[in-house]
């Protein structure tokens, strides 16, 4: 099943924040996207229904934010077996260590209920540059 693609402002919908207000998960999470939408960057929501491959091995590197739903991260084994490495959940970030050098990028990240995510190729985070490191995230 393949994604569907927008730029809408969906990730900027009503979070579910805990009695104190937002986590800190969120709120970096957050800061990460309207940076990007002030440098100027449009951002691709995607969505997903469950059981649906997000990225694998072979995908490009991107980063993507989850702003609602679960995923798995699972790596294949020997004789066709999966093994769960874990479940991230809304606002949680993946994707960052397929921008190292030499990525070992061995893990499948599915679906697990309906998600939706924006996706933040390795190339606009690159144009974005020192910016994004300079700035503070909240």
């Amino acid at each position: 099943m393949r994604a569907i693609h927008s730029d809408g402002p969906k990730a900027e919908r009503s979070p579910k924040n805990t009695p104190d207000g937002p986590s800190q998960r969120e709120s970096e999470a957050r800061g990460l996207l309207r940076l990007m939408r002030e440098e100027g960057f449009r951002i691709a929501q995607r969505s997903y229904v469950a059981g649906a491959v997000i990225s694998t091995a072979e995908d490009g590197a991107a980063l993507y934010v989850l702003t609602s739903g679960i995923v798995s991260l699972s790596r294949a084994r020997s004789a066709g077996k999966e093994a769960t490495l874990g479940l991230l959940r809304e606002w949680d970030v993946f994707g960052a260590l397929e921008f190292a050098e030499d990525p070992i990028r061995r893990v499948q990240v599915r679906a697990v209920t309906s998600c939706e995510m924006a996706k933040l190729p390795r190339f606009m985070l690159e144009a974005a540059g020192d910016e994004i490191l300079r700035s503070p995230l909240n």
